[in-house]
């Protein structure tokens, strides 16, 4: 039943409205028409809450909606501005599609505001406290929320979002938070930024960085004093990082790559890189360009490691430098070009294989021992040097060669044994000119 007021220029349905919209129904217990006092024609239109919607889009999405009590307002280009506040039922203003492929998306937020026109929405806002979500078969649900959302369309399909103050993003295990979200709909690219710091997690990572860009393929770039933790598995005490950037996939957010002097600590143990991999999943490390690797160890072989790359799997223990491997530390320098190794907590050497054109200084003696093999022993603190000669040399000019040659950091002795393809070889300077005997004329006899 409705009721008309000319002199209002209002018609009302204090028992219930329903309206059409091309495809659309839009149904209220109560609304009321507002007519233009010369033309006749709606101008603006208020409905009474709980008010729902429901039809479906030339694309054949499915969109249902409810929320509390709305208004329309009609501008002078045309266009449509309307206002929903939330449900007194629910306490939220919702909207939901559903997408052919079985993809759902919905918005819910205390209040809607937006503009239609003719081909259909224009902007549609959530505010107070919006949450955005899109669910897909056999995949997690993607969240955002923010105090404001803002989508922007284009032909009736939403093309960009806008997020702004408190943003939080949750995308499969991950989650990020900021200020200000831009991101083109639906796959991005976008970016969240903040006015101090930007914060990232996983199940196991932590950080803060000023931007996060992400991309259409669901891969993230995180810039700006990109610093943070790592929790390892098995491991009370978390490894601390810090990079210019950082990157990985949204879908596998405990592997990350960091760039730009790339550094990870813990306690006095200090690695840095031009780029490194961190994969908590599969616990393995991986740094590339500039390598360098700081240790507080004393005694054992310790110290700096630098090299081109390296590989560390944690579970083992065990970590592969190659290209141009140097070892330094209180007792000298051993140089290799791989170095296989077992290390400690401390990233001390328990065992170690140098390869490939080795070379040993020892800093107090100025002692050189050449190879093509070198195996450390961090119990004994011993280098068991072979080659095809092992060749040890002094500053004096000494110069042993052999098999094999055992010499023990710790003591300075060493030991050499040869075989019968490379027997040992012995070259001596005397270090000073060797005396001539003095000429002794016999005595007279008497």
């Amino acid at each position: 039943m409705a009721q008309y007021r000319r002199k209002q220029g209002t018609v009302e349905f204090p028992k219930g409205v329903m309206l059409f919209r091309q495809s659309f129904r839009f149904e209220a217990p109560g609304g009321t028409l507002f007519l233009d006092d010369e033309t006749g024609s709606l101008e603006k239109l208020a409905l009474q809450g709980p008010v729902a919607v429901v039809g479906q889009t030339e694309n054949g999405e499915t969109v249902e909606g409810q929320w509390g009590d709305s208004q329309a307002q009609r501008q002078i280009d045309g266009t449509w501005a309307f206002v929903a506040q939330s449900s007194s039922e629910s306490g939220w203003a919702r909207l939901r599609v559903l997408l052919p492929g079985g993809e759902v998306r919905e918005l819910q937020a205390w209040r809607f505001e937006g503009v239609a026109a003719q081909e259909g929405l224009q902007k549609l806002e959530g505010l107070g406290l919006a949450c955005a979500l899109r669910s897909r078969p056999r995949e997690q649900p993607s969240r955002l929320s923010a105090e404001r959302l803002v989508v922007a369309f284009a032909e009736g399909q939403a093309q960009e979002v806008r997020a702004y103050g408190t943003v939080l993003l949750e995308e499969a295990a991950g989650q990020a938070r900021g200020d200000t979200l831009v991101a083109k709909l639906p796959n991005g690219p976008g970016e969240l930024t903040a006015d101090r710091q930007v914060e990232f997690s996983s199940r196991e990572l932590h950080g803060v960085c000023q931007r996060i860009a992400f991309d259409e393929q669901g891969n993230f770039t995180a810039s700006g004093g990109v610093q943070g933790t790592v929790k390892q598995q098995g491991q009370a005490q978390e490894l601390r990082f810090a990079a210019s950037q950082a990157k990985g996939a949204v879908a596998s957010s405990n592997r990350v790559t960091l760039l730009g002097d790339a550094r990870i600590w813990q306690n006095a143990q200090v690695l840095r890189a031009d780029e490194m991999l961190l994969d908590e999943e599969a616990a393995t490390l991986q740094a590339r360009g500039k390598v360098l690797s700081k240790s507080a160890g004393e005694g054992q072989v310790a110290g700096t490691i630098e090299a081109s790359q390296l590989t560390y799997m944690r579970a083992k223990g065990e970590a592969f430098f190659s290209g141009g491997v140097r070892v330094l530390d209180q007792r000298g320098t051993i140089e290799s070009q791989t170095l296989q190794a077992f290390l400690t907590e401390k990233g001390e050497i328990l065992r170690g294989e140098f390869r490939e054109h080795v070379v040993i200084r020892e800093k107090a003696s100025g002692r050189r021992i050449f190879g093509d093999v070198a195996v450390y022993d961090g119990s004994s603190e011993t280098l068991l040097i072979t080659g095809q000669p092992a060749i040890a040399e002094e500053p004096s000019g000494n110069r042993v060669q052999a098999s094999r040659i055992t010499w023990n950091r710790k003591t300075g002795s060493m030991d050499v044994g040869g075989d019968v393809d490379t027997p040992s070889q012995t070259l001596y300077h005397p270090e000073g000119p060797a005396k001539t005997p003095a000429r002794r004329t016999p005595l007279p006899q008497k």
